[in-house]
């Protein structure tokens, strides 16, 4: 009975080394930001998630920029125009009818408050 006493005190005494251990496969903050060829790659993925690529009235516009309230829209039919008057509308239809639960880049500003927090 002594020597399972013992063999058990050792047992749970003796580390798991092997099970404690960064993941891989994934890349935290503190190994991430490295190098400035990192901290650039991370900046650039921030930039591809908050471009939409044309989805705000015209390409290559960074997401936001053609619907503020003092943005000037030459179309009466798109939603700038809308906000530029202060009369959009949730019963507003087209692919505005959705906007910030389908395209407003949340996971954007994550992004770029991740990035900004580890530069």
């Amino acid at each position: 009975m002594k020597q399972i006493t013992i063999i058990a005190i050792l047992a749970l005494l003796s580390s798991c080394d092997k099970l404690v251990q960064n993941p891989i496969d994934a890349y935290s903050s503190d190994s991430f930001f490295t190098s400035q060829t990192a901290a650039f790659s991370n900046l650039s993925a921030c930039y591809a998630l908050t471009n939409m690529g044309g989805q705000f009235e015209g390409g290559n516009n960074m997401f936001l920029d053609a619907i503020t309230d003092n943005a000037y829209c030459g179309f009466t039919n798109q939603m700038g125009y809308f906000i530029a008057l202060g009369s959009a509308t949730p019963s507003l239809t087209g692919k505005y009818a959705d906007f910030y639960r389908t395209y407003f880049p949340y996971k954007g500003i994550k992004s770029y408050s991740f990035f900004l927090e580890n530069i």
